[in-house]
């Protein structure tokens, strides 16, 4: 359920098994002082404790040199399926990232189409956009080595997220928080077996998303 101002540190003291993810487009590049801006916005996700946050269009707008500095100076790793790079621009850029809660492992990362980045930033900085689709197909097959759960943050929008299920075989993924976006749902929607949510965009919610897990790691209820 979407609730607007909601507290990230009554959910953690409530419950021991919480993840907190976002599905990119944390920076800025618009408006007055946009580095200063992203900064700021960079220091409140690492007090919060993010556990991933996916690499959007808009991270790489102000170039790979600041957003490995910016990064370089948090410890919420970033995760991307489908970017690569050849200098190491993106050193702080997980494929994705695995957090164990008791028993249970859970797989988290993240994919942005291909259209969205700048070719010139890319071509000058050796970044490479890879297929998110054949991407996510190589990461899938460690993952479900790996994991119990697996969780992907789309930046493919809503109805770009529910296509991209729809006429692909992702029968592993468990659940899909899609960005960019102002779609709001007030409770998740299964497609082809993969719950999908997603709560607009620009932290004017924080969306919940409440997993009960069976002994094999499978999903029993959610809410």
């Amino acid at each position: 359920m979407a609730r607007r101002a909601g507290k990230i540190k009554e959910i953690r003291e409530m419950h021991r098994n919480v993840l907190v993810l976002d599905c990119g487009d944390a920076f800025r590049v618009k408006g007055k002082f946009p580095e200063l801006w992203t900064e700021a916005v960079l220091a409140g996700l690492d007090l919060i404790g993010y556990d991933a946050v996916n690499v959007g269009e808009v991270e790489l707008a102000l170039g790979t040199r600041f957003f490995n500095e910016m990064t370089m100076k948090m410890t919420v790793p970033f995760v991307s399926a489908n970017l690569s790079d050849s200098n190491g621009r993106l050193s702080r850029v997980k494929t994705y990232v695995i957090k164990e809660f008791d028993s249970i492992r859970v797989g988290v990362t993240g994919v942005t189409p291909t259209v969205f980045f700048k070719d010139e930033i890319l071509k000058e900085d050796g970044i490479v956009v890879n297929s998110p689709l054949k991407a996510l197909r190589q990461v899938l097959k460690e993952l479900r080595e790996k994991t119990d759960i697996i969780i992907l943050l789309s930046h493919l929008g809503y109805k770009g997220t529910k296509d991209f299920l729809e006429y692909n075989d992702f029968s592993g993924i468990d659940v899909v928080v899609a960005g960019h976006g102002r779609k709001l749902l007030n409770k998740p929607e299964k497609v082809n077996g993969t719950l999908v949510v997603q709560n607009s965009m620009g932290g004017e919610y924080l969306g919940r998303l409440m997993l009960t897990l069976g002994p094999d790691g499978s999903i029993r209820r959610f809410e």
